[in-house]
């Protein structure tokens, strides 16, 4: 857990099967049962020292923990949460910054990354970005996709509020790409 503050907390009882175990950090504390060894948590950690988003240092460590064996069980689900107070939208308003999840799945951290990505381009605040420096990538995403335009795609998608004709959010920009099967050159 970590407070408003930023002071992280965690316990790791005597009976968890092994390996369990914590590290708390400055403003997060990464925590496991049934890992595959102390690298897991090691490399979460690290990753939860960089810099970025909350919600992509959260997914970004999920994904380094599986490339160091993750969960010994295996694979099944995963989730962030971000809670956060504000004003906004109503999901600020009711206490929720990030809410994503996937259930029941072979390979879920894949999905995660989708549905979070998803999330970003529909419900954060973001960076505009000009359209005219991506209208290659835009012009072939329209013709795999077969739409008639990218505005025609943005109203089908509902990010309007996120176009203005001549700026897109970049979260929603990657999302049209990755639609489309074009490679991201959008910086995150």
């Amino acid at each position: 857990m970590v407070d408003s503050k930023g002071n992280a907390y965690a316990f790791t009882g005597r009976e968890c099967y092994s390996y369990a175990g914590h590290i708390v950090g400055d403003g997060f504390s990464v925590q496991g049962n049934i890992l595959a060894g102390p690298e897991v948590l090691e490399s979460m950690a690290r990753r939860m020292e960089g810099g970025g988003t909350l919600q992509w240092k959260i997914m970004e460590a999920l994904e380094a923990a599986e490339s160091k064996g993750g969960d010994r069980r295996g694979k099944q689900s995963a989730a962030i949460k971000v809670e956060a107070e504000g004003k906004g939208n109503f999901l600020l308003e009711a206490g929720i910054y990030v809410d994503v999840r996937v259930d029941d799945s072979l390979n879920p951290l894949p999905e995660l990354r989708r549905v979070l990505e998803l999330w970003e381009a529909t419900f954060l605040e973001e960076e505009m970005i000009d359209i005219k420096e991506h209208l290659g990538e835009i012009e072939e995403g329209i013709r795999r996709l077969g739409v008639k335009d990218f505005k025609t795609w943005v109203e089908m998608n509902n990010f309007e509020a996120k176009y203005d004709g001549k700026r897109v959010g970049k979260s929603v920009l990657k999302v049209f790409l990755r639609s489309a099967g074009i490679e991201e050159k959008v910086k995150r």
